[in-house]
């Protein structure tokens, strides 16, 4: 069985994955040990927190969006991004700006599990032009809504953003052969939004953690109110992105599922 499936209070950490600085910092644990093989066994807690940690660090030095199915770990990401750049009370409807989730539906299918590895390859060699623009297009999306400082700079030059995913999505759609009248599944990202930006979106008016569906197939709602918006927007990485794939009911209200599990964090 693997190691990480036998019930147990402590996880091990290969000692190719920890730098050798750390090791003072542990020490003011004391309470962990190191194998024969050399490797690092932790609680769970500090392991699990250590590799969450760690992935973001490898995200970033080599230019890699992070992807998961746990809601847990998605929701618990910006504290960790935005250096806990939260205020006192996470749903401040009165902020300048919040952390945010949009969410894009209809895209992974939903029986992919069922589908043999050859022609899962097949299709992502097939289609990689109709993936790649609906990435982009998504990114771009992500990036304007992230530099809307102002009423000016949102508006119909939001939906212009919104109207090319969409297009790009269902001509991603039309090319799923076999799979493109199956339902599916859907895909969310973080980002800093300011309440100008949110404000553009009649149905979040007077309150930005209301859920607000754009253009039918696209979502977007504050999960979180920043202390510092500016801060926020500063140190910014642009090309950073971490990604939810939807997998089960709890992720059809990402907004307020991501909130509760963010808030308990933070309290425990």
């Amino acid at each position: 069985m693997p190691t990480g499936l036998i019930p147990s209070d402590e996880d091990r950490i290969h000692p190719g994955k920890i730098d050798n600085r750390l090791y003072p910092y542990l020490d003011l644990f004391g309470d962990y040990f190191i194998d024969e093989n050399k490797w690092l066994h932790l609680s769970k807690e500090l392991a699990r927190g250590y590799m969450f940690k760690l992935s973001q660090v490898v995200a970033r030095i080599r230019n890699l969006n992070r992807g998961t199915d746990d809601l847990d770990a998605w929701s618990i990401n910006p504290y960790f991004c935005e250096n806990a750049n939260f205020g006192e009370f996470l749903q401040d409807p009165t902020a300048k700006g919040f952390f945010c989730s949009v969410t894009l539906e209809d895209v992974v299918p939903q029986n992919i599990g069922e589908v043999s590895i050859r022609e899962l390859i097949s299709f992502v060699n097939k289609r990689k032009d109709e993936r790649k623009q609906l990435r982009e297009k998504f990114d771009e999306l992500i990036s304007h809504l992230a530099k809307i400082s102002n009423i000016q700079h949102a508006g119909q030059v939001s939906m212009d953003f919104v109207n090319d995913l969409i297009d790009s999505k269902v001509q991603y759609r039309q090319s799923m052969d076999k799979w493109k009248d199956i339902s599916a599944l859907s895909i969310s990202t973080g980002v800093p939004v300011s309440l100008t930006a949110l404000g553009t979106f009649a149905a979040l008016n007077g309150n930005p953690f209301s859920i607000a569906m754009i253009a039918g197939s696209l979502a977007i709602g504050a999960i979180c109110s920043y202390a510092d918006f500016y801060r926020a927007k500063k140190n910014r990485d642009p090309s950073y992105s971490s990604y939810l794939i939807g997998i089960d009911e709890l992720c059809r209200n990402v907004t307020r599922q991501s909130y509760t599990r963010l808030e308990e964090f933070i309290n425990d």
